[in-house]
């Protein structure tokens, strides 16, 4: 995870998601081992704080990438890659054999829930970014499997990036029914759509003061809604917010740049209902992305 130094760039076509599959496993077997911790289970805390040092020393995931890659890199994973440096760097000291006599459970328990939702979060994100750069790839992280760590890591991005302000946050059927379904398309993919959503949205230009993260089911389709009550937007807008290099706070224009395009390889749709709020903050909803997504027929 670390940043110490570029070397030659990876071909993304051909390893990108095994060394991301290294890493997952590797983080996964640090936090079931430091939750064992948390939970009073006995563990060989040598070894875990080796593992942590390992995956301190392991290169930054942006070397890995195709060069092309790096701006989307600096605008959607960074962020999340210094969280988790920092955090793996907090439980290696605080389990370093010269600290772990005065180790305090309720701070390790803090460390793990955080490093473990920026994880989730940073390793969808990373999914999005090779599949970017290699959209015919039938890679997935997540292949098969529900989307419950999906869920999870929405709502725990959702509250990050909405902290301090309403959040509301709607699931039908209930979130432990819907926390078991597949979904055909790349859990990378939405996430990282959503997620740039949510970043758009708590912007100070858009002056909303409540958000709401909606999940359901229509037919076939899951349905993943993002709606807030700042200004809105215009139709004019509205057709440019897909555009590379279009941004409307001042930014790099990424987040949302080719969205329908590249929902509509993976065979779902992404659309935007919105229109100019005269009373930004209000109690009426401004803007809405909507996500639908087929589900996965066992």
């Amino acid at each position: 995870m670390s940043e110490n130094g570029k070397g030659d760039r990876r071909d993304v076509a051909v390893n990108s998601f095994d060394v991301l599959k290294e890493y997952d496993v590797l983080m996964h077997d640090i936090l079931e081992d430091v939750q064992r911790v948390v939970s009073g289970v006995e563990v060989d805390l040598d070894e875990l704080v080796l593992k942590i040092s390992k995956a301190l020393d392991t290169k930054s995931f942006e070397e890995v990438l195709p060069a092309q890659m790096g701006q989307f890199f600096e605008h959607d994973a960074v962020g999340f890659q210094n969280q988790i440096v920092a955090f793996l760097g907090f439980m290696k000291n605080d389990l370093d054999v010269t600290n772990r006599m005065n180790l305090r459970i309720d701070d390790l328990k803090d460390q793990v829930r955080i490093l473990k939702g920026n994880w989730e979060c940073y390793r969808l994100v990373l999914e999005d970014l090779i599949l970017r750069t290699d959209a015919s790839t039938t890679n997935r992280l997540d292949s098969g499997k529900p989307i419950e760590n999906l869920i999870e890591s929405l709502v725990f991005r959702a509250k990050e990036k909405c902290s301090g302000r309403h959040l509301e946050i709607a699931t039908s059927p209930d979130l432990g029914e819907l926390k078991k379904i597949k979904l055909a398309n790349p859990y990378g993919f939405i996430f990282n759509f959503l997620q740039n959503c949510f970043s758009n949205a708590v912007d100070t230009n858009v002056k909303a003061s409540k958000f709401k993260l909606s999940i359901s089911i229509d037919g076939d389709n899951c349905i993943f809604e993002f709606s807030d009550n700042g200004i809105g937007m215009s139709d004019d807008i509205q057709k440019k917010i897909w555009r590379k290099g279009f941004s409307g706070k001042n930014g790099r224009g990424l987040g949302l740049a080719d969205v329908p395009e590249r929902a509509s390889g993976f065979g779902s749709s992404a659309s935007v209902e919105s229109s100019p709020n005269s009373n930004p903050g209000g109690e009426e909803w401004a803007t809405k992305f909507v996500l639908k997504a087929p589900i996965l027929k066992e």
